[in-house]
């Protein structure tokens, strides 16, 4: 094995574990060189999601990512899916913005400290709050499904945007992309390359620039 491919392994192992770099002054992430000249696609199945419990032991929740080294208790960022299927109190994460975007079901009344209100009523309806509100959620008319991203305080640089109507999204370099769709497939274009990604499934692209295209997804960008 040349050096070349030694250093380019090397980075490409890297990468996969997740291990980027972060300024403190700007909280933004930046990657080395022949990281940025490598690309890394990865598809999750459903079945690959880590089922945890939820802080307030009511529910459970599919993770489907996390940053490296974050565990359920403290972490950086976090997705997740889960099934809503009666009214009560959401757990508490002090020091987090939540992004819960309705992904399935008829709709739901978010209460923060009895005072500010979000209501969900179609698939990809969001809502922002602070993770460390007193929040109670009072389903409209039946079970709902909510895919959820948390990023600690600070965290300037995450964007979460919810798809309903067909769309083209560039993937800039240099950043780290999440795409989800539970109904729909993805279509992932990099220069003359088309990939096909099944619905239900996460995918995570980090390098060159490429666009996804589709219709009721969720995209994160970090």
């Amino acid at each position: 094995m040349n050096r070349r491919k030694r250093l380019k392994d090397k980075h490409l192992k890297k990468i996969k574990k997740a291990n980027l770099k972060e300024n403190p002054r700007k909280k933004e992430r930046y990657f080395s060189k022949a990281e940025r000249d490598l690309m890394l696609t990865q598809v999750m199945a459903p079945d690959q999601f880590v089922i945890t419990p939820w802080k307030n032991g009511q529910g459970s929740t599919a993770q489907l990512a996390i940053n490296a080294g974050g565990t359920v208790d403290s972490f950086d960022w976090r997705i997740s899916i889960a099934d809503v299927v009666s009214d009560g109190d959401y757990s508490s994460f002090a020091g987090y913005t939540r992004y819960l975007t309705m992904i399935e079901g008829n709709g739901t009344l978010l209460v923060h400290d009895q005072e500010h209100e979000d209501k969900l009523v179609a698939p990809f309806d969001m809502a922002v709050f602070d993770g460390g509100s007193s929040t109670t959620g009072t389903l409209i008319d039946g079970g709902i499904k909510n895919f959820n991203v948390m990023v600690r305080q600070g965290w300037d640089s995450v964007e979460v945007t919810a798809y309903r109507e067909p769309a083209q999204v560039v993937l800039e370099p240099m950043k780290q992309y999440f795409c989800y769709s539970p109904t729909r497939t993805i279509e992932l274009i990099q220069a003359s390359e088309t990939r096909v990604i099944d619905s239900g499934h996460l995918l995570m692209h980090l390098g060159k620039q490429a666009t996804v295209s589709g219709e009721q997804m969720i995209v994160v960008s970090f």
